[in-house]
């Protein structure tokens, strides 16, 4: 269908598996045949808001259907509430200069201000809960470093989404912990030091506990950063009977700077718990901290041994991957220690509190398998972006990292190298590894960066050209499946050979990043 081609983007009215359907009008066009390309283009959306004053007093315009939208429904209503609560808190600030304290007349004073508010404003409340409303006005001029991260984090959020990549939120957003408050009177009287915030709403034996505590966190990447930030800022370990044990295998590389933020470009080549644990002692002096470099696992539980656990108060798991977090969960089941077991997916993010014989544990459940591309796929039909980067990622350590270990393994020990392989490999593919390994010996031994542009110049046409007419003598552009419909169809396309072109700038960028990674291995 051609004659769609030079049009704008059309909008999109509805999809099924096999099926669009698009807001246009194409009863003049030519007859769709097959194939085609369709890219889905997402077009700049303006997005309009009220202004400050005027979603202030009219909170329910500002969103999508009129109301509150509720993210917790164990909480309905409690939105309406809060919203009341901040017409009394902003306008006590206003007129004091100050936030109002946890006693009786300035609570009153806030809820006659939010009356006040409430009958010059176009949102009906039509009753004020006393219990939300109090806690509200009495911890208003605390901040505790959880809440504090928790709107860091949606004001990160936003920012990104100027860039116009997400919509973003068109609604207020009032959020509360109200469950954590201590279920009895507590002594709240400040101490004139930076856990002040935290005391005057969790009380004093509290704060003493937290500073006792035993604490382990197993890794120090992305989650581990931002908990051991808040360990040193709330106080945790920052006794002589309290401690911060932290491990991390891992040492730290560029592509970690974006999303770990505690560590900077000088620190690249170094542990990432060693860092994190500098790092924090900085933001806390007090903080008793101690860094580990050893992997948590069965292999190092000598290091990691019975007094070890049972010197713990608490786990917490800052892992990414599935046996590291099942076995310090099976850790914690056995020296009953409670664990903090959390882990993040892009912009997607878990946590779970295990509570020995109070909750079930990690290993109880398990998680959704991961999206595996099949090999027949990345190999033969690629239609992805994220088919060619595993591509890609799969080819370059065949070239450049495993046969390169292979190489060095053997010669450290040749016996033990064949007995391996020979367990581990077919006759086909230990015949494979030792041919790759037989050549770059040789390449080692000749020295010559021109044998390296001979592999590079020859690997192009292998991969580009001769594995595509490869490929085509066998599905050939009209070949046809089992049942009859042709074989190259949907995002299955019938790849072209190229032909190496010297003048082709890409062409000739891949021979030399190609000899160039290769003459740096040997």
């Amino acid at each position: 269908m051609t004659e769609i081609n030079n049009l704008p983007p059309a909008k999109i009215v509805a999809t099924t598996v096999y099926s669009i359907t698009i807001e246009l009008d194409s009863s003049k066009f030519s007859k769709y045949t097959r194939q085609g390309i369709v890219e889905n283009v997402k077009v700049p959306k303006k997005v309009e808001f009220h202004s400050w004053e005027a979603s202030y007093k009219n909170p329910l315009a500002s969103t999508a259907f009129g109301m509150f939208e509720t993210p917790d429904l164990a909480k309905f209503g409690r939105s309406d509430q809060l919203h009341v609560a901040l017409y009394g808190i902003y306008a006590f600030v206003k007129a004091n200069n100050k936030f109002p304290e946890n006693t009786d007349a300035d609570v009153k004073a806030c809820e006659d201000l939010a009356k006040a508010t409430l009958k010059d404003a176009e949102f009906n409340c039509e009753e004020i809960d006393a219990k939300v409303f109090s806690n509200a006005i009495k911890y208003s001029k605390c901040s505790v470093s959880p809440m504090a991260a928790f709107f860091g984090g949606i004001v990160a959020q936003e920012i990104v989404k100027y860039t116009g990549k997400y919509s973003p939120l068109k609604q207020w957003l009032h959020f509360d912990i109200y469950e954590t408050l201590p279920r009895e009177a507590v002594n709240t009287a400040p101490l004139n030091c930076r856990y002040d915030d935290q005391i005057y709403i969790y009380g004093q034996e509290l704060q003493e506990k937290l500073k006792k505590v035993n604490l382990f966190m197993v890794g120090a990447g992305a989650l581990g950063c931002e908990y051991i930030k808040a360990f040193a800022l709330m106080g945790i370990g920052c006794d002589s009977q309290g401690k911060v044990s932290v491990t991390d295998n891992d040492n730290i590389e560029v592509s970690n700077l974006n999303r770990q933020f505690l560590f900077r470009k000088d620190n690249v080549g170094n542990s990432k718990s060693e860092v994190a644990c500098k790092i924090a002692k900085g933001i806390n002096t007090d903080l008793n901290v101690h860094s580990f470099m050893t992997r948590v696992g069965s292999d190092s539980e000598d290091i990691f041994n019975d007094p070890f656990w049972e010197s713990l108060d608490f786990v917490v798991n800052a892992v990414d991957n599935i046996n590291a977090r099942l076995y310090v969960d099976s850790r914690c089941v056995w020296y009953e220690k409670p664990l903090l077991e959390s882990g993040t997916l892009g912009t997607k993010a878990n946590s779970q509190m295990i509570v020995p014989h109070k909750t079930q544990c990690y290993g109880d459940s398990q998680d959704p398998p991961e999206d595996a591309i099949p090999m027949c796929t990345l190999r033969n039909f690629p239609n992805e972006i994220e088919h060619c980067i595993e591509w890609g990622r799969d080819k370059f350590n065949e070239h450049f990292v495993d046969t390169i270990n292979d190489v060095d393994q053997y010669l450290k020990d040749p016996k033990d190298f064949v007995t391996q392989m020979e367990a581990n490999s077919t006759s086909a593919g230990s015949v494979a590894t030792l041919t790759k390994m037989s050549a770059l010996i040789k390449m080692k031994k000749e020295n010559s960066y021109e044998n390296c542009i001979k592999i590079a110049r020859a690997q192009f046409d292998s991969y580009y050209n001769h594995s595509i007419k490869d490929l085509l003598s066998i599905f050939p552009h009209d070949a046809l499946n089992k049942e009859g419909q042709p074989f190259w169809s949907g995002p299955k396309r019938a790849p072209s050979p190229i032909e190496f072109d010297a003048s082709n700038e890409t062409h000739i960028m891949f021979v030399m990043c190609f000899a160039n990674l290769i003459a740096e291995g040997l």
